[in-house]
């Protein structure tokens, strides 16, 4: 069978990009997305590119919820640069489909979206705010679709990461092996703005060239997804100890024992998932495709899945599932339930090493 490329389904992001580099930007953009570290470091690039030098200050405008106002807006769009051809707009965390908005507010910001002009740049920025448009405000909605390109900025694919860590680390004169760079992602969660602090402190722990794996555990504090992760694997190779070391240092963090319920049977259902396509000669990209996550986390559930048996899988499904009904009506200590089940799967698999 064919190997299928993996896609990040994200072209919007990617013609974004064609265009900044062509120097052919769109009147308007929408900017949202999980991974903030691409979205500042974009916002930073054309606001370098369109505005940088001494007359930035005239042809930068900046709004918020705190000083928010269309007719101000307006004015920002409509103001001709000062000693630049380009001039830009940012709008940060405002949410313009705001049913209390006034009508009359609402149609001056249609007219303002409907014609733009060719110099000026406006960014909609969504970064603790999420973009959810009111598509039921149809001449809004039309005004603003059409005149802005709508930019996810989602959590990167494994094959951007690694290079980019390897990048990092040289910067600061450092070399690590595309094996850690997974490693690393793993223990991180994979988003940037974390990997870029990560990297800031492995790099400063050791006065050795090469980073190894001690060099990240040393200083990097796992992600809930990361222990998880962990816990099924030690589960697999049937090491009890070493899950119950796991979960308890989750505890420890303050993470309730219903929400790491919740996570280790998704990771069994998920594990189940893959061992099901596999048995049909199905592969990690099935199974990104079936419950919507990433390659990096496919390839990985899906390596995980084969050292599991499947009926012990849809037994420990069964057995979470009892695990949380018990937690929320027996009254009994839930961290205590936790370890029982966590214990009755090790058992599952077939005992501990």
């Amino acid at each position: 069978m064919a190997k299928r490329k993996y896609s990040d389904g994200n072209e919007s992001y990617d013609s974004f990009k064609a265009e900044l580099r062509a120097n052919q930007l769109r009147p308007a953009y929408v900017f949202f997305g999980e991974e903030k570290y691409l979205l500042q470091n974009y916002r930073n690039q054309i606001r370098k590119k369109l505005v940088a030098g001494p007359a930035e200050d005239f042809n930068y405008h900046r709004f918020n919820d705190e000083n928010w106002d269309v007719e101000a807006f307006a004015d920002a769009v409509d103001a001709i640069p000062m000693m630049s051809e380009k001039s830009l707009v940012e709008i940060i965390d405002v949410n313009l489909f705001d049913s209390q908005m006034s009508e009359t507010d609402r149609q001056r910001l249609i007219s303002v979206f409907s014609s733009l002009p060719e110099y000026c740049t406006t960014i909609l920025v969504y970064d603790t705010l999420p973009w959810k448009p009111d598509k039921r405000m149809k001449k809004l909605w039309e005004a603003v679709s059409g005149a802005a390109k709508e930019v996810e900025f989602q959590r990167q694919p494994e094959s951007q990461l690694i290079p980019w860590i390897m990048r990092h680390m040289a910067a600061c004169q450092k070399s690590i092996s595309p094996d850690l760079c997974r490693y690393l992602i793993l223990q991180t969660g994979g988003l940037m703005t974390a990997l870029a602090v990560e990297i800031d402190k492995i790099a400063t722990y050791t006065d050795q060239p090469a980073i190894t794996r001690h060099d990240i555990d040393a200083v990097v504090i796992p992600v809930m997804e990361a222990e998880i992760y962990h816990i099924t694997d030690a589960v697999r190779v049937r090491d009890f100890d070493l899950a119950l070391q796991k979960m308890r240092s989750l505890l420890l963090q303050e993470f309730e024992p219903i929400v790491l319920n919740a996570a280790i049977g998704r990771q069994l259902r998920q594990l189940y998932a893959a061992k099901t396509l596999s048995e049909h000669g199905k592969g990690p990209y099935d199974l990104m495709q079936l419950c919507g996550i990433k390659d990096t986390a496919a390839q990985r559930l899906y390596n995980q899945a084969s050292g599991f048996k499947k009926d012990v899988l849809k037994q420990g499904i069964r057995l979470s599932a009892d695990t949380d009904y018990a937690m929320k009506t027996s009254g009994g200590d839930s961290g205590v339930l936790l370890e029982m089940m966590l214990l009755r799967l090790a058992e599952m698999s077939g005992g501990s090493r």
